[in-house]
């Protein structure tokens, strides 16, 4: 019969992804930070716990074999904590500092994390949520977080587009990218920027979604969901609009 202390041997042999190896402190600290922070009811109760947990992460992006991490996972992790973050940011003091979780999409993105990858939309989802707020407070909008937004959305486009047609999650995820980015390139932008649009191009591409083939492949549910979203983001944009 195996002992304790036989089951709690360290295994020996090649690291793999999804694989602990031996007792991590650190492990079990930002496990609890993240169930600290998701139990906080406030951002002031949240933002510090969460702010501990980003700083375990980035010390862990070196070696993260110790901790039977992959790349990608280690970047779902960083990236949910950091959009989160500035969301409670936003709500508690309306500042507004997306660079840095963009930037960071970026860079995982061109070190070949995929595009169109469920942490990488939804960090745009959260992220086009909070810039339509910075419309909403008449805040401008940082042009460098504009560029990585459109940048992100697009390369995102692209890899669901591929997916889309035979899919239904990916079919999902690129009817709402899509609806969200047609409305961020009138909203954002401004008449003679790359990737304007009108308010009436906006809308009448926003209504063309409505026939898209794509449409057929979600669920009942799904498609009460996504129209339901379509007409916010129609309402939004006729709400938000400041341009002639």
């Amino acid at each position: 019969t195996s002992t304790l202390s036989n089951k709690l041997k360290v295994r020996s042999g090649k690291k793999e992804p999804g694989q602990v190896l031996g007792f991590q402190p650190d492990r079990y600290r930002m496990i609890a930070y993240g169930f600290l922070a998701q139990l906080g009811t406030t951002p002031a109760a949240r933002m510090p716990l969460r702010a501990e947990r980003i700083k375990i992460l980035d010390s862990l992006k070196n070696r993260l074999d110790e901790f039977g991490l992959s790349r990608e996972n280690w970047s779902r992790f960083v990236l949910k904590d950091c959009v989160a973050q500035e969301a409670d940011r936003w709500s508690s003091s309306g500042v507004l500092t997306l660079d840095a979780c963009l930037s960071l999409a970026r860079e995982f993105v061109d070190s070949g994390v995929q595009p169109a990858d469920e942490m990488m939309i939804e960090t745009l989802r959260v992220s086009w949520q909070l810039l339509a707020s910075t419309i909403q407070r008449v805040t401008a909008p940082n042009p460098k977080v504009n560029q990585n937004y459109f940048d992100l959305s697009r390369r995102a486009l692209s890899g669901l587009d591929a997916l889309a047609g035979a899919s239904r999650p990916m079919a999902n995820r690129w009817l709402r990218l899509r609806a969200d980015t047609l409305a961020a390139r009138h909203l954002l932008l401004t008449a003679g920027q790359n990737d304007y649009i009108s308010q009436a191009d906006a809308m009448g591409e926003l209504a063309r979604l409505l026939a898209s083939e794509r449409l057929e492949l979600l669920s009942a549910d799904e498609r009460e969901k996504f129209s339901l979203h379509l007409e916010r983001t129609k309402q939004m944009v006729t709400q938000l609009s400041r341009r002639s």
